[in-house]
């Protein structure tokens, strides 16, 4: 049995999330989990899509490392944590990750959207 800390007020949303991932993918599809939350991987037993799991001070050329890892799996999910909802920290690298994300906002299709986190898929 695995135990994560979080609030009591997230630990819903949260397995909404791991179980809409669960049940929407295979075990074979990655997921990327952006900025800080990388745990979702662990608790759906999803392989990370990039190299990162963490993006803290990113530059573009990371970001760019990870667009180039996320081609390259073409059935990854893309978890983002909504700004300005879970780590009030995540804020600056929303603002960070422009490249990064205008990527996603561009090749993948939003398809959930819950009360912490947007789920996208190809």
């Amino acid at each position: 049995m695995s135990y994560i800390n979080i609030p009591i007020s997230q630990k819903n949303d949260l397995k909404i999330v791991a179980n809409y991932i669960e049940s929407k993918t295979s075990q074979n599809d990655k997921l990327l989990c952006i900025p800080y939350c990388s745990f979702v991987n662990y608790l759906t037993e999803r392989r990370n899509a990039s190299y990162f799991s963490f993006f803290y001070k990113f530059n573009k050329n990371d970001q760019e490392r990870v667009i180039d890892d996320i081609k390259g799996n073409i059935n990854s999910t893309i978890l983002i944590q909504r700004p300005n909802v879970i780590e009030k920290e995540a804020n600056y690298e929303d603002n960070n990750l422009n490249l990064l994300k205008k990527f996603i906002s561009k090749e993948y299709k939003l398809v959930k959207t819950t009360e912490n986190f947007y789920i996208y898929k190809k």
